[in-house]
């Protein structure tokens, strides 16, 4: 159960694009966090005294700047963010350590008490980014909740389709409504147990005639929860 007497998590989603990340240790777990800061644009940095095939091979071609040798303090200096991703405790707790002393956030892979910020499973499908975090709590179900919404989020031509009609609406001057559109699950309403369900969104073609509530309603099914989900565009 969450502790009631600790405060709630922001949210937030970092601009890393040429801005140096620190990543203490270089096994697989690193290997995957590399990737991710590469692919935010981040000027990565490796200390570790080993490092997996893909890391050395990042290092060979100059992707990443590898430091060959144990940890120091110093290395967080000038580092925007840090990971540290080791399986030594000791080495994790001196990293958030010197983390904290120069104010530098610390994601500890898988070490909530060395943790001054956690990263979140992630999904992304244009242009939505989404990210689950359970604040480092059940990262099982962490990924199984972020499995779900992949299956729940609906594809490129939902999106195509919400962005036609929302000019075709600023076009004819329709009021957006007061309340934002929401979005109800209702479990079981369609195809029932052992139903095969819809892969994607697809667009119902309703009408309403009030214009301050047209919404665009679409329906899809997920066979892993049997859901129907009613959204407004």
């Amino acid at each position: 159960m969450p502790d009631p007497t600790e405060a709630e998590l922001l949210p937030l989603f970092l601009k890393l694009e040429g801005r140096r990340v620190l990543v203490v240790g270089a096994g697989e777990v690193a290997e995957r966090k590399v990737g991710s800061l590469l692919g935010a644009g981040a000027t990565v940095h490796v200390v570790a005294p080993e490092a997996t095939p893909a890391l050395e091979q990042r290092a060979t071609a100059g992707t990443i700047d590898w430091k060959r040798r144990g940890f120091v303090d110093a290395d967080v200096d000038g580092a925007w963010l840090v990971f540290a991703a080791t399986d030594d405790a000791t080495t994790q707790r001196v990293v958030s350590e010197a983390c904290r002393a120069r104010r530098v956030f610390c994601i500890a892979v898988d070490d909530p008490p060395n943790a001054t910020a956690y990263s979140g499973a992630v999904v992304r499908r244009a242009p939505f980014t989404i990210a689950i975090s359970s604040s480092g709590a059940t990262p099982a179900l962490t990924r199984l909740v972020r499995e779900l919404v992949e299956q729940v989020l609906p594809g490129e031509q939902w999106v195509t389709h919400a962005q036609q009609l929302r000019a075709r609406w600023k076009a004819d001057g329709t009021p957006i409504p007061v309340s934002p559109p929401t979005l109800t699950i209702f479990n079981g309403l369609k195809n029932g147990p052992g139903g095969t369900g819809a892969s994607l969104a697809q667009p119902i073609n309703l009408s309403a005639t009030d214009q301050q509530f047209r919404y665009r309603i679409f329906e899809f099914t997920v066979p892993l929860r049997n859901m129907l989900l009613l959204a407004g565009a």
